[in-house]
C-alpha cells in the first residue's frame, strides 16, 4: 500500500466486484478498509473464477490491504458493535440494492444519527432513484443498457454481441472511490460529512463517446471507429505483421507524423497519400494502402521498427499479450508486479494500484483476509474482551472469533 490515506477508516459493506474494487483502491492508498461480512459465507468473490489451487484471482486483488470482520448485522449484537464501530470511522461504502440497508436501520440517515459527519457511499447498478433503480443486474446488464455492447446481426437475422470490457463496472467503482475521497476533503474544510449516490450505469453512460457527441451537438452524429475508441481506424492506425511474426500497431495520423514514417519505411513518395482537410487523416480512402503497408510492415522485425518509428518520433507500439508483460522491462521499471511478502501466499505476486510516488515503494501490507480473520483484533480494540467475544460468537453475532 502506499501512505497517503493514513489514518483513515473504511467500513466496507460489499460483496463481489464493483464495491469491493472501489474499496480496494482506498485500501492500497494506505487507508484502514474493515471489511464487514455476514457469517457463515461472507463475501462470496473468493470463490469466483479465475481459480488457481484453490485461490480467486479477484479475492487476491480486491481484498489485499483489507481487514476481515465477521459480524451479523441482522442480530441486535451485531449491530450494537457496527455502530460502535462506526463512530471510530471515517467512511462506509457499500453495495445493495435501494432501500435494503434501510430495512436493517444502517442507512445513511441512521449511521448520521450515531456519526453526523461520516461519508457514506451507496455503490448500485443503476442509482437509488429512476425506473431502473431496482433492476437487478451483472456487469454486462449495465453495459447494454448504457449503450456499451455492439450488437451485429449473422445471416439468418440473430444478434451476436461484440467483445467489450465490463465498462460499468470499471466506471462505477472509480467513481466510488473518487466521490468517497472528494468526500473526504470537503469534510476536512467544513466539518461535514456526505451522502454520495454512484452508479455503474451512470458511469457507463457517461463514458459512452457516441452519445457524448449526440449531446453535445444535439443531434446525432456518425462517428467513425477512431472515435469510438475501436483498436484500429484505417491503413494509418492499424496493426500490422513484421518480418519475425509479431504485430506492431502504428498510428501515424497526423500529418508530420505520416511524412517521418514514410521517410522510415524509405516510402518518401507516399507523404502526399492523405487529405488533411483537418488535423488527422486515417487512410480510409486509399484503397491500395492497406496492403502496402502491410508489404512493408513485414520487411523488418518488430524490434527493428520500434527502434526506427521512436528514433523518429512516430506513434507506435507493441502489439503485446498479457504473457508477454510479465518479464516486459518496462512492467519491470516501472515495478508493476510486485511479490508477497507474507508467508501465507509466498508464491503469489500482485499488481500495484497504477500510481507511482518517487521514494516510496508500494506493497501488499495484509494478504486477503479469510472470513472474520481480524474479528478478535478489531473488537479488542473496542474494548470487548475474549470471554464477551465469545459470547457473541456463540449467539452468531460475530464469525468464530478465533481462525
Amino acid at each position: 500500500m502506499l501512505p497517503l490515506l493514513t489514518g483513515i477508516r473504511v467500513l466496507d459493506l460489499c460483496k463481489l466486484i464493483p464495491g469491493g474494487m472501489a474499496t480496494a483502491k482506498l485500501a492500497d492508498l494506505g487507508a484502514e478498509v474493515i471489511k464487514i461480512e455476514e457469517p457463515p459465507l461472507g463475501d462470496y468473490i473468493r470463490g469466483v473464477p479465475p481459480l488457481v489451487n484453490g485461490l480467486s484471482y479477484w479475492d487476491l486483488t480486491i481484498n489485499r490491504n483489507k481487514k476481515s470482520l465477521g459480524l451479523n448485522l441482522k442480530s441486535d449484537g451485531g449491530k450494537r458493535i457496527f455502530f460502535e464501530l462506526l463512530q471510530t470511522a471515517d467512511a462506509v461504502v457499500e453495495v445493495s440494492k435501494p432501500g435494503t440497508f434501510a430495512r436493517l436501520g444502517l442507512d445513511y440517515e441512521s449511521m448520521k444519527a450515531i456519526k453526523p459527519d461520516i461519508v457514506y457511499c451507496s455503490l448500485t447498478g443503476y442509482g437509488q432513484t429512476g425506473p431502473y433503480m431496482k433492476l437487478p443486474s451483472h456487469g454486462k446488464n449495465i453495459d447494454a443498457a448504457a449503450g456499451q455492447i455492439k450488437v451485429r446481426r449473422t445471416e439468418d437475422g440473430r444478434p451476436r454481441a461484440g467483445g467489450s470490457p465490463a465498462v460499468g463496472i470499471d466506471q462505477g467503482s472509480m467513481h466510488a472511490s473518487l466521490a468517497v475521497l472528494a468526500a473526504l476533503i470537503h469534510r476536512m474544510r467544513t466539518g461535514e460529512g456526505q451522502y454520495l449516490d454512484v452508479s455503474c450505469w451512470d458511469g457507463a453512460v457517461a463514458a459512452n463517446k457516441a452519445l457524448g457527441t449526440a449531446v453535445n451537438f444535439g443531434q446525432k452524429v456518425a462517428l467513425d471507429p477512431f472515435q469510438q475508441g475501436a483498436a484500429t481506424a484505417g491503413p494509418k492506425y492499424n496493426v500490422y505483421a513484421t518480418k519475425d511474426d509479431k504485430v506492431i500497431l502504428i498510428c501515424p495520423v497526423e500529418r508530420k507524423f505520416w511524412i517521418s514514417f514514410c521517410e522510415v519505411a524509405g516510402k518518401s513518395g507516399w507523404s502526399e497519400r492523405g487529405e488533411w482537410k483537418g488535423h488527422m487523416d486515417l487512410g480510409e480512402r486509399d484503397p491500395t494502402l492497406a496492403d502496402d503497408l502491410s508489404e512493408v510492415m513485414a520487411t523488418r522485425t518488430l524490434d527493428d521498427w520500434m527502434e526506427a518509428l521512436l528514433a523518429a518520433d512516430v506513434p507506435a507500439s507493441p502489439v503485446l499479450q498479457p504473457e508477454d508483460l510479465i518479464d516486459n522491462p518496462h512492467v519491470q521499471h516501472r515495478r508493476i508486479i510486485v511479490d508477497s511478502t507474507d508467508e501465507r501466499y509466498p508464491d503469489i505476486r500482485y499488481l500495484r494500484i497504477p500510481i507511482e510516488i518517487p521514494g516510496t515503494e508500494f506493497s501488499v501490507a495484509l494478504p486477503p483476509p479469510v472470513l472474520g480473520e481480524h474479528t478478535t483484533e478489531i473488537l479488542g480494540g473496542l474494548g470487548y474482551d475474549e470471554t464477551a467475544q465469545r459470547r457473541l460468537s456463540d449467539v452468531g453475532a460475530i464469525a468464530a472469533w478465533s481462525r
